[in-house]
């Protein structure tokens, strides 16, 4: 990501802050998921590890039966004895150890002995266990037994439960069948492997679920087996226990069908791995969050606000007539103080030059006002010389100082309009040119002659094009006049399309009767020129001129 391609100062931090803050967060979080699965992990192994080893527990202890109940059979083997020397024999084997209940041995030569220290383990009942038992799976891989079969199993008797094994060996005519039966206690030390994990349950489990030993819970108590069918995979899996909790499950097999090791573990660990996950996970996006939030406000405190005090100033400054100046504190950043003081600096000097040109300007104008004051009152010195110069001329000489007389009236009148409010504006022409005929009507006409104005137009001209318009007016009017006796002269102005964004009017001067003026004067067309008029059409028999001009 470019940081150029944020237009702001703001924008180009945060994407700094994104830089750096999302690939923290993706290692935040990629840390607190393979801690998880770390975890997870380590509970698998620890629940299958458990499971395993009481497993090997119990095929250690069933395998160590199996030599005992070999050993004998090859003691009685190898002495020959009878079957009442044998009965003796099972006796003493079964007087080694207290969880030792019962021996039944065959051989193929006919001999048999029994031994039973429990009375409920009579000769009918273990052979009628020994049926049972050979129907069982036979267990595979027995240790240095290549030929002997062996099955393993339990059996119920008066509601008490025995360990049983069945073994079976030797070729034609040495062949044997011993059936070996011990208390569940036997088994028990051996399930002895120390204090369990908390929550976590194991069991030798027999058919319908019933528990042979238990580690973890008493073997009374069967909440914690799964509710429904067990897995036979041997992989872990969850389900819900018979008291409605969900579980994990680990299997172990000790003999096929229904003779297997089963551990549970709640989910308590569990629950803590995904405690420890979620704490590992949103503590260091919290904190990064806290620091962008810090960044965020560091950045609005300490740098865009004064930036924004300095922009504040500056559309002031274009806004308003007064200078304004930027902030410049203590607690601001040493680059930006620079430039906040370079900004007042620049302001100071703008000020200072302002100041200058207003001077200026105000002089300026001031000797323009006097200028136009001067020429207004020249001009009314000239007016009042060429009225008295006109008493002492004939005729002929009057009439000519009275046209002069009569445009210097022209160019006083401009520029007491122009000037009437102090400054140089702008003049209505209809003010103007009513001024202008009345002036030629006193000063140029004679007995039977009339000038008369029917103007109506709301254009306004700068002085520049009003004298040279009034001028105009003169020119044409005193031609007439001096031409033709008893003339009546007609001065029309009117806007032009008075709705358009471009204002003009039309000046269309006539007289009552044909007049024989002969071609208009080069000077007419000066003074055109200085109007900005156009002549759509020439000047024709009582058609003095019309002229169009744009405002």
């Amino acid at each position: 990501m470019k940081l150029s391609k944020f237009q702001t100062v703001r924008g180009r931090l945060i994407g700094l802050l994104v830089l750096i803050a999302v690939p923290m967060a993706l290692l935040a979080a990629t840390a607190a998921v393979t801690t998880y699965r770390t975890v997870l992990g380590s509970i698998e192994d620890r629940q299958l590890e458990a499971a395993a080893n009481y497993a090997v527990r119990t095929r250690i202890w069933y395998d160590g039966a199996l030599r005992a109940l070999l050993a004998t059979v090859a003691g009685v083997e190898a002495t020959g004895l009878t079957d009442p020397q044998c009965d003796a024999i099972g006796r003493q084997v079964l007087a080694g150890t207290q969880d030792d209940q019962a021996l039944r041995l065959r051989f193929a030569n006919g001999t048999s002995c029994l031994a039973s220290r429990n009375g409920a383990l009579s000769a009918e009942t273990l052979d009628a266990m020994t049926r049972t038992l050979t129907s069982r799976p036979i267990v595979q891989d027995l240790p240095g037994a290549a030929s002997t079969t062996a099955r393993y199993d339990y059996v119920d008797i008066d509601g008490k439960h025995y360990l049983a094994i069945h073994a079976t060996g030797g070729g034609a005519g040495t062949g044997w069948e011993g059936l070996y039966v011990t208390d569940v206690a036997a088994l028990e030390r051996a399930f002895d492997l120390g204090a369990l994990a908390a929550g976590a349950v194991v069991g030798l489990i027999g058919r319908s679920d019933q528990i042979l030993i238990a580690r973890g819970a008493d073997e009374k108590d069967v909440s914690w087996l799964p509710e429904g069918s067990i897995s036979r995979t041997g992989e872990p899996f969850e389900a819900a226990s018979r008291a409605g909790a969900r579980r994990s499950y680990s299997v172990q097999r000790i003999a096929e069908p229904d003779l297997y090791v089963l551990a549970s573990l709640d989910q308590t660990v569990t629950r803590a791995a995904q405690t420890q996950f979620l704490a590992l996970l949103i503590i260091p996006l919290a904190t990064l969050a806290l620091l962008c939030a810090v960044y965020l406000h560091a950045i609005h405190s300490h740098i865009l606000r004064w930036l924004r005090g300095i922009e504040q100033a500056a559309r002031q400054e274009e806004q308003s007539s007064f200078t304004a100046r930027a902030l410049v504190a203590e607690e601001m950043p040493s680059d930006i103080k620079s430039v906040a003081r370079a900004f007042n600096g620049m302001v100071d000097a703008q000020e200072q030059r302002q100041h200058a040109l207003q001077t200026a300007l105000d002089r300026n104008r001031l000797l323009v006002r006097e200028l136009h004051h001067r020429v207004k009152n020249s001009l009314q010195i000239v007016q009042s010389y060429l009225s008295l110069a006109k008493r002492n001329h004939s005729t002929e000489a009057k009439l000519a100082l009275s046209e002069a007389e009569c445009r210097v009236q022209v160019l006083a009148i401009a520029y007491r309009f122009a000037l009437a409010e102090g400054e140089m504006h702008v003049v209505r022409v209809d003010a103007f040119l009513d001024e202008v005929l009345a002036t030629i009507s006193r000063l140029l006409s004679r007995p039977g002659q009339l000038v008369e104005g029917q103007i109506a137009s709301q254009a306004s001209l700068p002085i520049d094009r009003l004298i040279p318009l009034g001028l105009l007016v003169v020119e044409v009017v005193s031609r007439c006049l001096w031409t033709i006796q008893g003339v009546h002269i007609i001065a029309r102005v009117v806007d032009l399309n008075p709705n358009a964004a471009k204002k003009a009017f039309e000046l269309k001067l006539t007289a009552d009767r044909d007049v024989a003026l002969g071609p208009q004067p080069k000077m007419l067309a000066g003074l055109a020129m200085q109007i900005e008029a156009v002549q759509p059409v020439p000047a024709t028999a009582a058609d003095l001129g019309t002229w169009q001009v744009t405002t």
